[in-house]
């Protein structure tokens, strides 16, 4: 089973690069464009605008260049994605099955798949700067929910995306991606349940492994 086949459907994955890209909002030089907020909507649309803007104005660095592209994912994600939190929600209660060491190789794998898969057509969405909004939808204490609405352009579709975050030590993390309603997480949790019942949490283990080595 392909891990990645509903991730890959052209509105889905696009919608998904585009947040993951914007959120890493970093230019060529490597610098990072920090934003200074504790405001989880303030956080979303600084990164989100920079970034776009960044690409937009350095098209020629990054075209047809996706080690580029994913090398500035790799680089700058940390700070704004909780991989280990992602890795538990989409396994789901097979977590506490997997040992230690199943754990961090099935964190790395899965971080390693959504960046490639993020990385390599984040460059498609460079001229949508003037075409998002950014809203606030549900905003607490230590979990906030924020709506990016990117409108169709250049013959493409448009797409309501909401951004799950949560606050940990005083930072803001994303922990979910939905595209019109459609969880990333869940997504993955029905793929990867469907490997574990074939042959437990070592043929996650493979499947992950092996779409990574194959991209």
């Amino acid at each position: 089973m392909n891990l990645i086949n509903n991730a890959k459907s052209c509105r889905y994955t696009v919608a998904l690069l585009f947040v993951f890209a914007a959120l890493c909002g970093v230019g060529s030089s490597g610098v990072r464009a920090q934003p200074l907020t504790n405001d989880p909507v303030e956080m979303v649309e600084i990164t989100v605008r920079d970034a776009l803007a960044e690409v937009l104005g350095n098209e020629e660095y990054y075209r047809n260049k996706g080690d580029r592209l994913q090398a500035m994912v790799e680089e700058r994600i940390a700070p704004y994605f909780n991989f280990e939190r992602m890795t538990q929600l989409a396994v789901g209660q097979n977590w506490r099955d997997a040992s230690p060491e199943q754990q961090t190789i099935l964190i790395d794998e899965f971080r390693t798949l959504l960046i490639r898969t993020y990385a390599n057509v984040s460059y498609d969405f460079r001229s949508d700067l003037p075409n998002i909004r950014i809203t606030p939808r549900d905003i607490r204490e230590q979990r906030a929910l924020v709506r990016v609405e990117v409108a169709g352009s250049r013959g493409r579709r448009g797409a309501v995306i909401d951004i799950r975050m949560e606050q940990r030590q005083q930072r803001w993390q994303v922990i979910d991606v939905l595209v019109d309603g459609v969880s990333l997480i869940v997504n993955y949790r029905v793929s990867f349940a469907h490997e574990i019942e074939l042959g437990g949490i070592d043929r996650l283990v493979q499947a992950l492994r092996s779409n990574n080595i194959s991209q």
